[in-house]
């Protein structure tokens, strides 16, 4: 077993603990921040998470598989579904897609609203709407 040096036997004593008191930090350092360097970095990341959405569209073909549709409706879709299992947190949810796509994994297809829906209602994995 290994054993562990001065503050880490605190850290892991008590873990939850400890990572409360590192979110309060960081939310604390956070909101001190500027005004104008909270907006820079929120451009920055949205920009990124942009670039990385395209990225990912451009692995999965640019297009719906199903119909061809090409344009702003596209969505990425789990094939064996559980897609809102899934956490989706900021540009974290296109990194796991790229990363599982490059792996070979065949996890995500591309589909358009409309296909989305469809294959969700007869998959039965969307609720139950009163129209259907």
């Amino acid at each position: 077993m290994v054993s562990l040096k001065g503050s880490m036997k605190y850290y892991y004593a008590d873990i939850e603990h400890s990572r409360e008191r590192g979110r309060e930090y960081a939310k604390r350092r956070r909101d001190s921040l500027p005004e104008e360097v909270k907006r820079i970095r929120r451009v920055s990341m949205q920009k990124r998470n942009s670039e990385l959405k395209l990225e990912v569209y451009t692995l999965l073909g640019g297009k719906c598989v199903h119909c061809d549709y090409v344009g702003a409706a596209l969505q990425i879709d789990h094939i064996d579904g559980g897609g809102c299992k899934e956490a989706r947190r900021g540009n974290t949810y296109y990194a796991k897609v790229k990363k599982s796509i490059l792996a070979g994994e065949n996890r995500y297809q591309l589909l358009c609203a409309n296909c989305n829906w469809e294959k969700r209602l007869a998959n039965k994995e969307a609720p139950i709407l009163p129209w259907v």
